[in-house]
């Protein structure tokens, strides 16, 4: 995925993109890196998908695995609706 700062360097990281049902009727779920299990954010709903690379979405929200040893990124795709 490229991406770039406020000086307007563009940077290509890697992701995995996140697909998620929404469902606010039920429970919080602690999602947690694939790579190191570390928990990383919570949700309410379904993972329907974890794929690797970029996925085309208007806002995109990018949020990284905080151990130390990880810094994987994972980019959250539009919450799809029933």
């Amino acid at each position: 995925m490229k991406i770039s700062n406020y000086k307007g360097d563009v940077h290509d990281i890697d992701v995995i993109t996140i697909s998620i049902v929404e469902n606010y009727s039920g429970h919080f779920i602690l999602f947690r890196c694939s790579i190191c299990g570390n928990p990383v954010f919570e949700f309410r709903g379904r993972v329907v998908s974890e794929l690797p690379g970029g996925a085309p979405v208007e806002i995109p929200i990018v949020v990284q695995c905080q151990h130390s040893n990880c810094k994987q990124r994972y980019l959250i795709s539009t919450i799809l609706s029933r």
